[in-house]
This record gives C-alpha cells, structure tokens and sequence, in this order.
C-alpha cells in the first residue's frame, strides 16, 4: 500500500520561513509531507523525526489550528501536555499544519515585544525609501504600511536565512514604474564559523569584523589569501596568479563596511600553510584543523588566549576588595584579609562555618603545610587542615603568599615556624613530620638499616622504647645518632606527644592531601583559585554530612574497621621471621583493672580512666590491642570505649555549619579603593618554567623502585682494551691498527645486506 493511501492523518512541516507580525504570516517557508503517524510517536520522537525530516534543529514548534487564521489559531508544541492537545487536533481535522520557528526569541513574547502603540503608527511616504534603502535604525518615524517588512530585516539580522529574502522590490505609487532597491545582507556574527562567507554587497559594522570572517572563510577552505590594502577605510584581499579579487570600503554615509566588488574563482587546491590574514587573535579564539602555524604566532596566540580565557592579572588582583567585601557579606563572621599596600603581598581567608565545625567536632590537631602556585599567578598557597572524626580532611583555612614570604612548610621544621611557635604559641605541642625528616636523613646515611632503626623509634610510644631505638642508632653509627637529637625527638616521636588529643599522627599527611585535591586549582588564577577552594570546601562540608546522616552506627565506619584490624591482631604475634597465633593473656587486679601478658610484654590497663601503659590508647583515643583484650574479657564491646572525637554525633556536628554561596563577580560590591593593588614581581627564571617540583633523589628511593632497568648514572665506565677509566675502546692508546673496528656506518651497511 502506498503512504497517499494510508489512514492516519496527514500534517506538513513548514520550515525556512519568517514569522511577520500583525497580520501574522509565515513568510517564505519551504513544506515537507510527514510520513509517519503522529499518534503512534512520543513528544520527543516527533521533534527527532521532524529534525531529521528538515534536517534542522527545531528550537520552536507551532502548529495551527486548521480554518482558523494563523493570528488566532497559532498554538505551541513545546512539552507533552501541548503535544496531546496535538494529537487531538490532528485526530479531529486529519490535516494540520506544523512551522517552525528558526530564531532563538520565543515567538509570542517578540510579538509583544515589537506591537506598535497607536500613537506610533503615523508615517510619510519620503521615509520609506530611506528605511528600505538604508537597512538601518533611523531615529525618524516609520509608516505602517511598511511596519512588517521592517521589522522582518531587523529579525533577521543575526539569521542565517537572510539571504533568501534578498532583494526584495517595492512599489511606489508616487512614481512611475517600479524601482528595485537591493536590501544588502548583513554579516551574521553568531553564526558557525566554518559556514561563514562573504558575499557581494555584505555590510559589516567595522574592518575587524570583515576580517574576523574572511580569516574564518579561509581557514575552513584553505585558501592562501592575503591583503594587499588594509587600513580604516578600505581593504583589498587577493592572491597572486589567481582570478579571486575581493574589494571593500567604508561607506561614510551609512556609517557602514561594505564588499563593493567580488570575484570567487579560485584557481588552486587547499593550502596547508596560510598566510598573514589568519591572525594570533584568532588561532587563540578557533580549533585548529590541518593548518601549519608559525612557532610566533603560536607564542602570541598562547599569549592572548591565556587573556582572554583567564583574564588580565592585574583586573585579578585589582578585584580582592571586591572578593573579600563579597565574602564578609555573604558569610558574616569570617574573616579574608587582604594585607597587602600596592605590591599583592598575602591573602587570608577563613569561614565562619568552618571555623565553627572544626571547633564544635574535631580534634585540636591543625595540620600546616605550603605548596606553590603553578598558573600565571606566581607565589604560595598556605593551608591549615584538620581532620574530622573519620580521620578525613577538614580545611580550616588557606592564604595565598608572594614570591618572598619565606615560609615553606612546617613538616619540614622550617627554623620560622618553629621560632613563630616558640613566639606566638609556646604552650602548643609543635610536631614535625618524620616523613620529611627521614629525607633529610636519608642523604647523609643511606640504607635500609638506618630506615628501620629510624622508624623504630619514631613509632615508639613510651621512653624506654625510643631510648633502646636511639642506643641502637648510637651503636651502628654515632652521627646518625647526633643528627636525629638535633633534630628533637620531642617533635617527632610518638614517645614524647601529648595525650589526650585523640592523635597519634607523625605525618603531615592530611596537609598532603589538601594540596593533591586542589591540585587543579593551583594551576588558575587568584580569584579563580581562591574561588575553586571555597567550593571544594562547601561542597565538601554537605556530602560529608549526608554521608554522616546516613551511618546506621554509633562511630565512624573507619574507626571500626581499625578496631576490627586490631581484634585481629590480638590473637597474632608477629616477629621479624614469622608469624604466629598467641593470645593476650589478661589478669584482673582490681575494679576494671587488668594486666595483660604476652611472651616478655606486660602492660597495666584502667578502663575508666581508659589508659595503658602503652600509652598507645592515650594517643589514639581508640582501644589499644591490649585494651581490647581486657575489654573482651569482660564480653563489652571495644566500640563503647572508644572516645567521643570518633562518634557519628561529634562528626555530624563538625559538619553542621555551611558556606553560604555566593554571586558572580559582577554583582560582587564595588568597594572604593584607596590603592590598587598590583601583581607581584614576576621573576622569571632561566630555562623553562617547571610546573612539577624536582624530586629529591633520596625521595625517589625512599618512594621505591618504579624503573625496570638499573640506573646507568653516576657510573664510572672503563675501557674493554686497558680497563682504565676517562676513555673507550674508541680512542684508547693502546689500541692497535689491527683492533680497529668497522665504523657505524659499515655495520648499518651489512646488516641490510645480511653479510
């Protein structure tokens, strides 16, 4: 059966065409038959078969009701409650007709936009030719008899179909005959850029948007063009032996760029290698396909585009006022500080709700840590991190650093810091990280032997056991034992840490993990940077409460699993040999008092103050493995003794303040700025700029090994003939005429020929 004699009703597609207003006319439009039942597709599945019918996107679908003029009966087709008041129409009439609206304003809504008032629809005769002629916005009043047709090229400026409204011929009464009056087309800026060409008589608001199109017109084609004129007023674009010609001038009149002349013949294929017409500006706002680039270009296409997509540094830091006025308002309470007289020197920025939860749920521990910015921005990023009840990360605060602040890090025991802590706060226990000490360490005395005789007394817990770890460094070697006690064990063992802070920590380990996070950020401007932070962190401060909020426990899911690890390892004696089931033997001395027992090791335990000699539940606030044997001895579960700082109640309540967002920085309040403030002093470096930090050698071993092959560097080489070093067999004196070799060139010679 043919589809002319299929039931199911028939609805044509109009497409291409123009809506005009009042009368309200679908002008010009080209009529597609749809094909397929309208009733047996979904909303979506009919906007896709008619997309794929017109081969167009359908931005806006109407559709008319039949015998009803389209003022009236025009209706949309937008979602699926208009597309089953359709179906309804369709089933009713059999015939309906669909038209599509091409432009980007919703056609109802431009209507309203463009009704004139009655006072407005007074006109003379004399305006129409220079409103027909001129295409322009001109500050007299219209005629209404060429209101529509007006408005029609002021709707399609920025369209692509304009040119099939071209020309368009207007009847005068006032003259004999009919006059043609060309309405040029107008450059459609919006429009894709492999698409964009050139006519004859094309107007252009400026020379930069001409060339802006012909650089796009010869970059999709790979035309070789250049300019031989090109100044304010007029512009001649050619190529030499080639017919293709293209004039245009500036019209003073009109105010206006115009293609007066046009010649299209090109007489050669595609060039990969274009000329100077394809600009820097331009490679830095285009894709580039199958085009060669000079290495300048390159340079100043990278120079503009950084400008253009991350902006100027100075507009960057010009705007901290703004920022940090935004921020206070926003989020009353906390505190940017932006201490910096003309030459950016350092910004603070700490939240209210940050602050609050960290002081509200998590311990008094704050990790501190200094990483450098690896964008266009030059200088140092600050952290302070804490870490919750499920021994993650918690931000608490960060400021960005010039160039000469002087401050590294303090897992490195940086001698300013410590200083500062002795200053500022000589009551707070100043840990160093043993990880970095260790590196230091490990350039003066290498081998896994000193490795772990360090370890060793840095995990030790109680004073007999760091000084039995000291006195065997001091045994195997005396100045690996005086560079750790310069170095104060006070800061970097666990022996000599205070108790009682539910940390037990001797790496700056969650400072590390701060800046692997905001590695990206790092990489952007200030603003931008500082802005990508406050959202990682709000972010942040919700999902760890919903993930908090949906805990069926009563402590952290990690603090279970450590103690379900140390259950295990209560029934495990592990040596340097092997490993094997012992249990811990504990014995009742008293009121929730026990001592427990293992081979040579005997530790006291007091439930309710929760200590043991160890001091190894001191430290942690988390059962000890002989805390867990007395604790099992009694059938109670280890869970009930573990402290506060790791409960679901404490966590959520680290998390109970948020970040409130803020807007974009144009609504952002202007502050009035007594002095701008100007980038820091860029101080470029020989060699090229290293976005990764070398790695120290000793950190490379320390990291493991990751190569499959032996390292060749630092080796001493000898020569096969004299076995002496400083020569090759190659130029070794004591090589005779004989001995010499065929050359490099005879040997790649005969293994093509085989021989």
């Amino acid at each position: 059966m043919g589809i002319e004699n299929q039931a199911f009703p028939k609805d044509d597609v109009h497409y291409n065409g123009t809506f005009v207003p009042n009368l309200l006319v679908y002008f010009a439009p080209q009529v597609q038959r749809l094909n397929e039942d309208a009733n047996e597709l979904g909303f979506s599945d009919f906007i896709k078969y008619v997309e794929k019918l017109i081969d167009f996107q359908c931005k806006h679908v109407y559709y008319c009701i039949p015998e009803v003029r389209l003022s009236e009966g025009l209706q949309t087709l937008q979602n699926e409650c208009d597309y089953s008041e359709f179906l309804e129409v369709v089933n009713a009439n059999k015939h309906v007709d669909v038209c599509i609206d091409h432009y980007n304003e919703p056609l109802f809504e431009w209507i309203q936009k463009k009704e004139p008032d009655d006072e407005e629809l007074v006109y003379s005769k004399e305006d129409v030719h220079s409103v027909l002629a001129d295409d322009e916005n001109c500050e007299h009043e219209e005629d209404e008899s060429v209101t529509s047709s007006k408005r029609i090229f002021k709707r399609t400026y920025n369209d692509k179909f304009l040119n099939k409204l071209c020309p368009v011929v207007v009847e005068d009464e006032d003259e004999k005959g009919n006059q043609l009056l060309a309405v040029y087309p107008r450059h459609d800026a919006t429009q894709e850029w492999r698409k964009m060409k050139s006519e004859l008589g094309m107007r252009f608001s400026s020379p930069a948007e001409l060339k802006s199109s012909l650089s796009n017109y010869v970059v999709a084609h790979g035309y070789d063009l250049y300019y031989e004129k090109n100044d304010k007023d007029r512009l001649l674009e050619k190529r030499p032996q080639c017919p293709f010609r293209l004039w245009a001038s500036w019209m003073k009149v009109e105010q206006i760029f115009q293609i007066k002349s046009r010649r299209e013949d090109h007489g050669y294929s595609r060039a990969l290698k274009l000329g100077s017409i394809v600009t820097y500006k331009w490679i830095g706002k285009q894709f580039l396909f199958n085009i060669n680039v000079s290495v300048g270009q390159c340079r100043n296409e990278k120079r503009f585009a950084l400008c253009e997509i991350e902006g100027d540094l100075k507009d960057h830091y010009s705007k901290l006022w703004d920022y940090g006025a935004k921020v206070k308002r926003a989020n009353p309470g906390s505190h940017p500080q932006n201490n910096s007289s003309v030459v950016f020197e350092r910004f603070y920025v700490s939240f209210k709700g940050v602050v609050d939860g960290w002081l509200d749920g998590c311990r008094k521990v704050i990790g501190i840590d200094g990483c450098f910015l690896k964008g266009i921005c030059k200088g140092e990023l600050l952290s302070a991190v804490g870490t919750d009840g499920s021994n993650k990360i918690y931000p608490i605060a960060w400021a960005v650093g010039g160039n000469d602040n002087g401050i590294t890090v303090m897992s490195g025991g940086h001698k300013g810091i410590m200083e500062a802590m002795k200053e500022r706060c000589p009551e707070v226990e100043h840990r160093l990280c043993a990880r970095h000490i260790l590196a230091h360490f490990h350039k003066k005395f290498k081998g896994e032997c000193y490795i772990k005789l360090y370890w060793r007394a840095v995990k030790a817990t109680t004073i007999p056991k760091i000084e039995h770890a000291m006195e065997e460094i001091k045994s195997f070697d005396v100045g690996a034992y005086d560079y750790l006690i310069k170095r104060d064990p006070n800061c970097w063992s666990r022996a000599f840490f205070k108790v009682g802070m539910g940390c037990d920590a001797m790496e700056n380990g969650v400072s590390e993990s701060f800046n692997a996070a905001i590695e990206e950020a790092r990489k952007k401007p200030l603003i931008t940077m500082l802005e990508d932070i406050r959202v990682f962190v709000m972010e942040r401060l919700y999902m760890q409460k919903g993930k908090g909020l949906g805990w069926d426990l009563a402590i952290c899911p990690t603090i279970r699993r450590k103690l379900g690890k140390l259950k295990k390892l209560r029934r495990l004696v592990v040596t340097n040999t092997f490993t094997y089931f012992l249990l811990w033997a504990s014995y009742v001395s008293g009121y929730k008092q026990f001592e427990v027992v293992q081979c040579n090791e005997r530790y006291g335990i007091v439930l309710e103050k929760r200590e043991c000699g160890c001091r190894g539940w001191q430290l942690t606030g988390i059962p000890c493995v002989h805390a867990i044997c007395a604790i099992s001895s009694l059938n109670l579960d280890p869970e009930e003794f573990v402290a506060e700082w790791f409960t679901k109640s404490t966590f959520l309540r680290s998390y109970e303040y948020t970040i409130h967002p803020l807007n974009d920085s144009t609504l952002w309040p202007h502050m009035p700025i007594f002095h701008q403030i100007l980038p820091p002093i860029r101080r470029r470096l020989p060699g090229r700029p290293c976005v990764k930090r070398k790695r120290d050698q000793a950190e490379n071993e320390l990291s493991g090994n990751t190569r499959h092959t032996i390292s060749r560097v630092g080796v001493q080489h000898r020569c096969t003939i004299s076995n002496e070093t400083g020569h090759n067999k190659a130029t070794c004196p004591m090589r005779g005429p004989s001995e010499a070799g065929p050359s490099k060139a005879r040997k790649k010679s005969n293994a093509r020929t085989g021989s």
